[in-house]
């Protein structure tokens, strides 16, 4: 008997990209960037972006992410954009990051999401709600998605560890006749 798989699928359009966040009960948390039908970058071949993480790395990264969203980052340069660490996924290349500008050491309004799944990657300029947005949803899928590891490998006799399964029996109910 293998697990039942459950796909929710939110929506997130920005100016220049749409982001998919689909929470998957069986494969973790999938992210989809395509450029936005207002981008001239949107009839391009290759300009899809996939990416596959574990629920628990991404639950973890937001935390992360939130901070370097709200406080400078002390010793860090006076002027530029503070970055998140990278959100990596858990096969391939690719990672997903946020920062802040800054500037004279102080955190200004531009917010922004870089994402890719290789070497060329995508980076937007994002409104404080977006990325606002960006991190609530990441959250709601990363409660809801789960990595199911009781694959077929996980069944084979050699690979049990623990006590045998005993098979219980169970009476059956009977129903009395009645008047």
């Amino acid at each position: 008997m293998s697990a039942q798989e459950i796909r929710t699928t939110y929506h997130l359009p920005l100016r220049l990209m749409d982001l998919s966040f689909t929470a998957d009960t069986m494969s973790g948390v999938q992210v989809l960037m395509r450029p936005s039908v207002r981008s001239k970058q949107s009839q391009e071949a290759n300009a899809l972006v996939s990416l596959r993480f574990h629920p628990d790395t991404v639950l973890e990264w937001i935390n992360h992410a939130a901070m370097v969203l709200r406080v400078p980052a002390p010793n860090a340069q006076a002027d530029g954009i503070q970055w998140s660490r990278a959100l990596l996924p858990r096969e391939g290349k690719g990672a997903i990051a946020v920062g802040r500008e800054r500037r004279k050491g102080k955190l200004q309004k531009g917010h922004w999401l870089a994402i890719a799944d290789s070497i060329a990657g995508w980076r937007a300029e994002l409104g404080g709600a977006d990325a606002d947005s960006l991190l609530k949803l990441l959250m709601l899928v990363g409660s809801q998605s789960r990595v199911d590891t009781t694959g077929t490998e996980a069944l084979k006799p050699a690979q049990r560890r623990g006590r045998p399964v005993r098979q219980l029996v169970y009476q059956t109910i009977t129903r009395r006749p009645g008047p």
